[in-house]
C-alpha cells in the first residue's frame, strides 16, 4: 500500500505527486481549522461514549466536512480507541486516510442517488464490518439523492444495526426531506476566518521550503471566501507561478485583483462625483491585469467593509480588507454617508447579476461605475427630510437648500454632522423671525400656490366635508376619480387612508399615480392649512347600489374618463407604460 498523507505534506514517496490540498488535509481534530465547538462535541461524544448513529454536516465547500467525518471513522475504529485522537499508525488508521478501508464506505450522492443503489445499500449494513469495530457509510452530497431513495433509507436510518454508523455531508441542507434531518445529529461547519486560512498558509509554504510576503497570503486568504481548499488549491497555483518566494504583484496577475489601494483611488474618485478619474482609475487596474469580475467583487467587499464602518465599526469590522487602509475607508466613509452607500451597494448588487446575461462585463462594471457617480447627496436629502417632518424646517427652506446644494455639486459633500448642525440653526433662525413669510414654493402643485394662514384640524366629524371641499378645486380627471371614494379614515396625525369599494379598483390605482396623488394632498393642504399624506386601498361592497340613469348628453369630462376607463385603452397604458394626457372628440366625416 502506498504511503498515505499525514496532514503536514508528507505523502507519497514514489513518482506520484500529490496536490497541496490532499497532502495538508487534516487527519485528527487537531488539524482542523476553525472548527472548534464540532471538534469539543465530537471529541466528548467519544469519551463518554454518547456516539450517535447518524451525523449529518453541512456547510460551504472546503471547510472541512468530509475530513471530519472520515477523521471521526478513525476515532471510532483505531486500534487504540474509541479515542479522539487516533493513532494515524496503525493498518485501520492508515487505511481509511488512502480510502482503502472495506469497513468506511464512503458514496457519492451525486453519482450514487437512485433507489437501487440505497437498496444495496440496505442489504449490507446487516453484514458486520470485517475487522473494524463499525462499519461507517460517509455519504457526500446527500442531498443529490432522490426522494424514493430517502424514502427507501429512513427506516434503516431510525433503526441501523449497532455496528453502523451514518454520516451525512451537503452544502444543501434544506434539500434533505425534514424526516431525514430529524434522524441525525446536524453540525455545521463555519466558514473559516481568514486569520485561520493565514496561519495555516503560512505554515504549508515553510514545509515547502518557500518564503512570502504576508500581504500576498492574506490576498489569498481573503479570495478563498472562508474555503480552506480554495485557499490551498489558490496557493498551489501562486507556487507554480513563483520560484522560491511568493510576492504581492505575482499574486494579483496570477489571481486577476487588484491592489487595494488602487480599489481606494476608485471608490474615492466616485465620491467627488469624478467619473472621468474613476473611469482612469478602472482601466490603469486592467491594463495591470486585473479582471472585471474579480474588480466587481473587490469593490462590492470593500463597499460593505466602508458600510460597516460608517455605522460605527471599528478595525476588527474589516472582512474584505487589511487594518493598514482603516484609516482612508474611514474616512471615505464619513465623507460619503450612509445612505449614499446604501445605493451604491445596491447599484453594485445588481451589476452582478446582470453578469450572468450578459458578456461585456466592462461595460457593466464601467456602467456601474457612473451610475454611482451621478448619485445625489442623498444623506443631505435624509437629514432635510427629518428636519422637515419634526417641523425644525419649512418646505421653502428646503427648496432653497436643495438649490443651493445642485449648484455646488463638483464640490465636496458635507457630512451628516455638518447638515444637522445647519438644520439646528435654519430652525432657530425660523423660530427668531417668525413674523416673516416663507419663501414661496416653486413646485408643479396644479392652480395651488396660496397656503392659507387658517390651519384647520382634521377630525371624523368633517374629515368628508373637507375632502368634498377640497376635490372642488380641482378640474381635472383626478376629481372624478377621487370622487368615487367612500369614505376616509384618520389613522394618525395627517394621515388619512381614502377607501374605494372594489369594483373602483382603476380609480384607487389613478389616484395612486405620484402626480395625482400630489394634487390630492395639495388640495387638502390649501383646505387645511397644513400637510396632509394620503395612502389608498380597496373595502368590500355590502351590497350593490341601485342603478342611477345618466344624462344623455356627456359632456367633455365624462367622455374622457369613458375613453379611459376602457378596456383597450388600459391595455395600451400598461404595455407602452403610457397616460393619457388628451381626449379629442371623433372628428365628423365629411
Amino acid at each position: 500500500m502506498e504511503n498515505a498523507p499525514d496532514g503536514n505534506g508528507n505523502a507519497y514517496t514514489d513518482d506520484q505527486y500529490v496536490v497541496v490540498a490532499r497532502r495538508y488535509r487534516p487527519q485528527s481534530f487537531e488539524d482542523l481549522v476553525g472548527q472548534a465547538s464540532i471538534v469539543r462535541a465530537l471529541g466528548n461524544a467519544i469519551e463518554t461514549n454518547r456516539v450517535g448513529h447518524a451525523y449529518l454536516f453541512t456547510g460551504a465547500r472546503g471547510v472541512g466536512k468530509t475530513s471530519t467525518a472520515r477523521v471521526l471513522s478513525k476515532a471510532l475504529n483505531c486500534s487504540e480507541g474509541p479515542t479522539p485522537k487516533p493513532c494515524n499508525r496503525c493498518d485501520i488508521c492508515q487505511s481509511i486516510t488512502s480510502g482503502e478501508d472495506m469497513d468506511v464506505i464512503e458514496i457519492d450522492g451525486a453519482s450514487n442517488r437512485g433507489i437501487e443503489d440505497i437498496r444495496d445499500l440496505r442489504q449490507n449494513v446487516n453484514v458486520r464490518p470485517s475487522r473494524s469495530r463499525f462499519k461507517v457509510y460517509i455519504i457526500d452530497e446527500v442531498h443529490m439523492l432522490t426522494g424514493p431513495a430517502f424514502n427507501a433509507l429512513l427506516k434503516t436510518l431510525e433503526e441501523p444495526p449497532e455496528h453502523v454508523r451514518f454520516i451525512f455531508c451537503t452544502t444543501e441542507p434544506e434539500r434533505l426531506p425534514i424526516t431525514v434531518r430529524s434522524r441525525c445529529q446536524r453540525y455545521d461547519f463555519a466558514p473559516v476566518a481568514v486569520d485561520e486560512i493565514l496561519g495555516r498558509l503560512q505554515q504549508i509554504v515553510s514545509n515547502e521550503q518557500m518564503t512570502a510576503d504576508d500581504e500576498a497570503l492574506s490576498v489569498i486568504a481573503r479570495r478563498a471566501g472562508g474555503s480552506m481548499r480554495d485557499s490551498q488549491s489558490l496557493l498551489e497555483q501562486v507556487m507554480s507561478y513563483c520560484q522560491g518566494h511568493i510576492g504581492l504583484d505575482e499574486v494579483h496577475l496570477l489571481l486577476g485583483t487588484t491592489a487595494v489601494g488602487q480599489l481606494l483611488d476608485i471608490l474615492e474618485s466616485l465620491q467627488k462625483r469624478e467619473a472621468a478619474e474613476a473611469l482612469m482609475a478602472l482601466d490603469v487596474a486592467l491594463q495591470d491585469g486585473a479582471k472585471p469580475e474579480q474588480l466587481i467583487d473587490q469593490l462590492l467587499g470593500l463597499l460593505r467593509d466602508t458600510l460597516a464602518v460608517s455605522v460605527g465599526g471599528k478595525v476588527d469590522i474589516l472582512r474584505f480588507t487589511d487594518a493598514s487602509h482603516f484609516e482612508r475607508i474611514s474616512s471615505l466613509a464619513q465623507s460619503w454617508g450612509r445612505q449614499t452607500l446604501l445605493a451604491a451597494l445596491e447599484i453594485m448588487q445588481e451589476t452582478v447579476r446582470r453578469l450572468s446575461r450578459s458578456v461585456h462585463v466592462r461595460i457593466q462594471l464601467e456602467t456601474a461605475l457612473i451610475r454611482i457617480a451621478s448619485l445625489e447627496d442623498l444623506e443631505m436629502i435624509a437629514t432635510l427630510i427629518s428636519a422637515l417632518e419634526s417641523g425644525n424646517l419649512s418646505i421653502g427652506e428646503v427648496t432653497s437648500n436643495v438649490s443651493a446644494s445642485q449648484t455646488t455639486k463638483s464640490s465636496a459633500v458635507p457630512n451628516e454632522t455638518s447638515i444637522a448642525s445647519s438644520a439646528q440653526t435654519d430652525a432657530q433662525k425660523k423660530t427668531e423671525d417668525s413674523l416673516e413669510k416663507p419663501p414661496s414654493l416653486e413646485m408643479s402643485e396644479p392652480q395651488l400656490t396660496q397656503i392659507p394662514e387658517n390651519i384647520t384640524e382634521i377630525t371624523d366629524a368633517n374629515v368628508m366635508q373637507i375632502w368634498r371641499d377640497s376635490l372642488g378645486n380641482l378640474d381635472d380627471l383626478t376629481s372624478d376619480y377621487a370622487k368615487k371614494a367612500e369614505c376616509l379614515a384618520i389613522i394618525a396625525p395627517n394621515r388619512l387612508v381614502v377607501r374605494f369599494p372594489s369594483k373602483y379598483n382603476f380609480d384607487k390605482s389613478s389616484c395612486e399615480r405620484p402626480e395625482r396623488k400630489q394634487s390630492l394632498e395639495s388640495a387638502l393642504r390649501q383646505a387645511t392649512g397644513q400637510r396632509v399624506v394620503l395612502s389608498f386601498e380597496l373595502i368590500e361592497e355590502e351590497a350593490a347600489p341601485p342603478a342611477q340613469s345618466q344624462p344623455a348628453a356627456q359632456n367633455s369630462r365624462q367622455r374622457a374618463r369613458e375613453v379611459e376607463q376602457h378596456p383597450l385603452i388600459q391595455k395600451a397604458a400598461e404595455v407602452f407604460d403610457a397616460e393619457i394626457v388628451r381626449v379629442d372628440a371623433p372628428r365628423k366625416q365629411t
